[in-house]
């Protein structure tokens, strides 16, 4: 199987945590980082063996050396890195919230579709077996018409100032919550 090689776009905290699971993947190789300053794009790639290292996103979204982006930047700049992303070709693994607005999403999905290209929100609760199973028994009727969703969610905030810069975008919801308007999208495909 041809490795897919992955370009990350973003270079703070969220990258550091996830590297070591990026390098178990047996299919993927890491080819390319980009981050608005070139240093800490080199940095990063100095630290963690990537062997491409730009300072901007249209360079990363020009790269022939890229398949897949993966994007690490704050929200409010998913959906227009993103959609930059695939107009070049590149399919898209974009960190959570995928967008700040329905809207957004929106235009996001269309971008994907229209340049045939893969778009998916890093959303890892999707993969559980237990999630799994409830979405095929949705799609199976199993449980019966399935009329509402309620999530609830609970955690400090702490420092997290992502989660409380409304200008941003940001917020509670924005953040932890995004799980359940994921959630209330799985249904909403499973029901199409």
């Amino acid at each position: 199987m041809k490795k897919i090689r992955l370009g990350i776009l973003g270079a703070g905290r969220i990258v550091a945590r996830v590297m070591a699971d990026m390098h178990r993947l047996k299919h993927v190789e890491i080819t390319a980082i980009a981050a608005r300053d070139l240093s800490r794009a080199q940095e990063t790639a100095e630290r963690y063996h990537i062997p491409h290292a730009y300072g901007s996103c249209l360079t990363l979204a020009q790269s022939p050396e890229v398949d897949l982006v993966y994007i690490a930047t704050p929200h409010p700049f998913h959906a227009e890195q993103t959609m930059l992303m695939m107009r070049h070709g590149k399919h898209v693994i974009c960190e959570k919230p995928m967008a700040i607005s329905h809207h957004e999403g929106q235009q996001m999905i269309d971008c994907a579709k229209g340049n045939g290209v893969f778009l998916m929100e890093v959303m890892w609760t999707r993969f559980l077996p237990c999630v799994q199973e409830l979405v095929r028994m949705i799609r199976e009727g199993v449980i019966g018409e399935v009329r509402n969703i309620s999530a609830n969610s609970a955690g400090s905030a702490g420092r997290l100032t992502r989660l409380t810069a409304f200008r941003s975008g940001a917020g509670r919801r924005c953040a932890a919550g995004s799980g359940h308007i994921s959630a209330d999208a799985e249904y909403a495909a499973v029901g199409q």
